[in-house]
């Protein structure tokens, strides 16, 4: 999941709202909403919390 870690630095980064998702030919694939951003940020936070403690 290294494009979602890349994603939520450019939100954090630059105060997107959302980005374009590409294909290889640079047609438009999807787009990630800064909600769902958030969302893994927030899950990551609680994982290491639970690895801290234990």
């Amino acid at each position: 999941m290294i494009w979602v870690r890349k994603a939520a630095r450019y939100v954090e980064e630059y105060n997107f709202v959302s980005l374009p998702v590409v294909d290889r030919e640079g047609k438009l694939a999807g787009v990630v909403m800064v909600d769902d951003v958030i969302d893994y940020i927030r899950d990551e936070q609680h994982e290491e919390v639970l690895q801290l403690v234990g």
